[in-house]
């Protein structure tokens, strides 16, 4: 099975979506041999039907292949619900020929809700020598950002650069952040 994960642009001065990116992307593929089963087309606004039909027709995916992965504004754990919705795992199962179970969201939705309405914020001050690298560390937020989601609690990372600490700045961020 092949899943090609594509853009679809949106030109703002048109506000019309741009299909052609897509197209050309799945025609080289086609020289390279390789026929997508399932299209996962990144829009910044859900897919129209007449987009799908149109992708459908020109790239010779089934129009339910094309799934349209819309950008999120809050969370990217609501990812998971929005491909559900869109029936990605129906046509990646069917695609594969297995049987589809029904599926139980309770639990991630209430994961998700808790975490877009904590109740309290933690603020914890990291040292790294690399911490200007914007991936530096991400275990360590994503981590402790998971513990917080447990405890109802928002987790707000403030970097700071060791090369900027001196003994009384040190002691004036001990003061200031919960976690040091």
């Amino acid at each position: 099975m092949f899943v090609h994960l594509t853009l679809v642009p949106t030109i703002t001065a048109a506000g019309e979506a741009k299909t052609k990116p897509t197209q050309h992307s799945v025609k080289e593929l086609l020289g390279l041999g390789i026929q997508p089963d399932i299209l996962v087309c990144r829009v910044s606004q859900p897919m129209t039907k007449e987009m799908k039909n149109k992708l459908s027709l020109f790239v010779n995916v089934k129009e339910e292949n094309v799934i349209s992965a819309s950008d999120i504004s809050t969370s990217i754990y609501e990812i998971p619900k929005m491909y559900k919705e869109e029936k990605l795992d129906e046509v990646v199962l069917k695609t594969m020929g297995m049987e589809l179970r029904e599926s139980n969201f309770s639990e991630w939705d209430k994961m998700v809700k808790g975490l877009l309405t904590t109740k309290q914020t933690v603020q914890i001050a990291v040292v790294g020598k690399y911490i200007s690298l914007q991936d530096a560390y991400r275990s360590i937020y994503e981590s402790l950002s998971h513990g917080g989601i447990a405890h109802d609690t928002k987790v707000e990372f403030i970097k700071v650069d060791p090369e900027n600490l001196n003994k009384d700045s040190y002691v004036e961020i001990l003061k200031k952040y919960t976690v040091f």
